[in-house]
């Protein structure tokens, strides 16, 4: 098959028309300072300059450790540790608090072995892994699942839900007819509606209750991607927890979780505005997580697939689409929620926003492109900005 669509066509990778967006701003320009929106809710980005990829760090959140907490001492008389490690693929770094040291010591290696047991049971790329072993063989049998998976199924059910099928991890096959994990293509029209017509996480044949499940047939797969590390997150809070830590702040590739009383600052960060932070955020109880195309795409002959699917139509966000968000980020009571949240909310951009509205204790915030003016922020009324730069 050829390269798609020139940029800027409005047709899709496969002939049909792409569905209208209610959010198509024209293509922007410039990161630069940032000043007050004329709403409430939306705050508006502007500067001179190219927008690209290279403009945004990583996915745009992140946490900034110098404006958290001192290397020895830790708020209200506390010690506090850090850790830095790899896991999942990327870096994972943890700030934690208590009263004793060798609590912290036994806290920070119950982390490590909640993220090594994370990924053991989650990761689509190892062969003897939970979940690669149910995708083998819930096509053909029903397959008993274990607490962990029970609790990835419950959760992306409930985002598939909450966000009308722009999140669903069924969209396995189509990660693999794009191969966007491993280079990337363009499928032939053939091998996309076929791989098309087995997403679908209503499909599934799933018993909460009995705690098992079973796919229609074969050919059908979950891809964790967009929800396995806000899990993984979640499992290290437990361990830190029960090992004795009074608070933390985990993170693992942009998407953070903080546990405990003490509220951390988390930063916004865009390349070319002042100090390189544009909003700060107290995250305390809660987790967040961001998802975005510019810090990952993949190449097909001379097309630029993002690594983000849009369930709905089977086919790869466009990273040049001027109404595809440049990052969405999620807030949620749980790593899994925010991580499921965050992808579902860059696939659906401004609406998605108002169906946050509506999710007890989810809230949402967007980067969108802004014409010649640079950028904008918007988000849902309780995303907790308390200071913009």
């Amino acid at each position: 098959m050829g390269t798609g669509p020139a940029r800027g066509d409005s047709r899709s990778l496969h002939g049909g028309r792409r569905r209208p967006r209610a959010d198509g701003a024209p293509a922007g320009t410039g990161p630069g300072r940032l000043v007050g929106g004329g709403r409430s809710g939306a705050v508006k980005v502007r500067g001179e300059g190219s927008l690209d990829r290279r403009s945004f760090l990583g996915k745009g959140f992140l946490l900034p450790f110098s404006l958290a907490l001192p290397a020895s001492c830790g708020r209200e008389g506390r010690l506090s540790l850090r850790r830095t490690f790899k896991a999942l693929g990327t870096e994972a770094r943890i700030l934690l608090e208590g009263t004793s040291r060798g609590a912290l010591e036994k806290a920070a290696q119950a982390v490590e072995g909640a993220f090594r047991k994370g990924e053991a049971l989650l990761s689509p790329f190892l062969p003897g892994s939970a979940l690669s072993r149910l995708c083998r063989e819930a096509g053909r049998r029903t397959v008993p699942l274990g607490p962990v998976l029970g609790e990835l199924i419950g959760a992306s059910r409930r985002a598939w839900e909450r966000t009308a099928g722009a999140f669903d991890p069924t969209v396995a096959p189509l990660v693999r007819a794009f191969r966007l994990n491993s280079g990337g293509r363009i499928p032939t029209k053939e091998e996309f509606l076929q791989a098309r017509e087995r997403v679908g996480m209503g499909r599934l044949e799933w018993d909460p209750v009995e705690g098992r499940i079973r796919f229609p047939g074969p050919g059908y797969g979950l891809d964790p991607c967009g929800v396995g590390k806000g899990l993984v997150l979640d499992l290290a809070v437990r361990a830190a927890r029960d090992a004795g830590a009074a608070a933390g702040l985990l993170e693992a590739g942009g998407d953070l979780i903080a546990f405990g009383p003490t509220l951390f600052p988390v930063g916004l960060r865009v390349k070319g505005i002042p100090g390189g932070v544009a909003a700060l955020f107290p995250l305390g109880e809660r987790a967040l997580a961001a998802s975005g195309l510019l810090e990952r795409v993949v190449r097909a002959g001379r097309r630029e697939l993002g690594h983000v699917l849009d369930p709905r139509t089977g086919e790869p966000l466009d990273p040049e689409d001027p109404a595809v968000p440049l990052t969405a980020a999620a807030a949620a009571p749980t790593g899994a929620e925010a991580d499921a949240l965050a992808t579902g909310l860059l696939v659906l951009g401004k609406e998605g926003l108002a169906a946050l509205e509506k999710v007890p204790g989810a809230d949402g915030l967007l980067v969108l492109r802004d014409g010649k003016e640079g950028f904008r922020l918007e988000r849902t009324r309780g995303f907790p900005v308390y200071r913009k730069t």
